[in-house]
């Protein structure tokens, strides 16, 4: 191949990409199947990186989320690229199934209420309001729990840093919306909420993905410390989101 010049940086380029910047020597037309396929490799790494992280997070999630923190760039997505994917594929599941995620709040506050317990109408009332500021907002709560997961495998584990423990935290929960998308249309074609079997297997993977990265002197306490680790993140989240929420309400009410 003839020495070209580079159409970013002019430097000579001899081989398929710049030794400089990395750009394209040739450079194809404007079309769309061009565009997308650019939009797909370049912005949500479609080129086959989503397809090998999606099988490696469920066979060996160790070893994905390990070469990306060692520095493996190009062999898997992102964990917050691949985060954006999945929170964008999961909200998308309630248009196509019909679903309406209000059910699935009114069946979690179901679940922690005391079944025993009468509720006066203004609890009623606030659970209500409470059930639909959550409904609206959900969209923008997919990865809420994220940084308290992360800042209880902080404390618990000295090995990394609090963004390390974000991105191996951003993995597992990426990984974890696929369940959650089957969970939708199940719900949707079935009617039954499949919330408490979605907490359970949400604590069992994450359980076994902190454990995995962090392994202590015997097996039963590397998941030991992994399940403490993943109750204290879950309590740090339902306080702050309690808190915050009850502010809102009263704020609300204020006005």
């Amino acid at each position: 191949m003839a020495d070209k010049s580079c159409i970013n940086c002019s430097s000579l380029v001899t081989g398929n990409y710049c030794s400089n910047c990395g750009q394209k020597t040739e450079v194809l037309p404007i079309t769309w199947k061009g565009f997308i396929t650019e939009l797909s490799s370049r912005w949500l790494g479609a080129d086959n990186r989503i397809i090998r992280t999606f099988i490696g997070l469920w066979h060996n999630p160790k070893k994905v989320i390990t070469d990306y923190l060692e520095g493996n760039r190009v062999k898997y997505i992102g964990p917050l690229s691949y985060l954006v994917v999945m929170s964008f594929l999961y909200v998308l599941s309630f248009e196509v199934f019909g679903f309406n995620p209000t059910e699935m709040m009114d069946e979690a506050s179901r679940v922690f209420q005391d079944p025993d317990q009468e509720l006066s109408e203004n609890q009623r009332q606030f659970l209500n309001d409470y059930t639909q500021m959550f409904s609206k907002n959900m969209r923008l709560l997919v990865g809420a729990i994220i940084p308290f997961t992360a800042l209880s495998m902080s404390i618990f584990y000295r090995r990394r840093n609090y963004l390390q423990n974000f991105l191996i935290v951003s993995y597992a929960l990426s990984q974890l919306l696929w369940i959650s998308i089957i969970t939708v249309a199940l719900a949707a074609t079935t009617g039954y909420l499949f919330f408490v079997e979605g907490l359970v297997i949400n604590m069992i993977y994450n359980v076994i993905v902190v454990g995995l990265m962090n392994p202590q002197k015997s097996l039963a306490w590397t998941y030991t410390k992994a399940l403490i680790v993943w109750c204290v993140g879950y309590v740090f989240f339902t306080i702050t989101i309690s808190l915050s929420t009850f502010i809102y309400m009263f704020v609300s009410f204020s006005k």
